[in-house]
């Protein structure tokens, strides 16, 4: 479990709708936050709060405006 605050960047904030936009959170895949770690060892707890405010539909579609598709 990480002991530091989820905090994203406009740099990271394309990793993170991308992250939020799946269907199910896979702990393999590198956290959005930087630190290079497996989200399960990060901020997996976490994104799964935001997960539940933020719907996958929701978060594809910002990850399409960010990404500029």
């Amino acid at each position: 479990q990480a002991d530091h605050a989820l905090t994203i960047n406009l740099d990271q904030s394309d990793q993170a709708a991308q992250v939020l936009s799946r269907t199910q959170l896979k702990g393999h895949i590198s956290c959005p936050c930087g630190t290079k770690q497996k989200l399960r060892n990060c901020h997996r707890a976490e994104l799964e709060v935001l997960r539940q405010r933020v719907p996958a539909f929701m978060a594809a579609r910002m990850y399409k405006r960010i990404r500029g598709d």
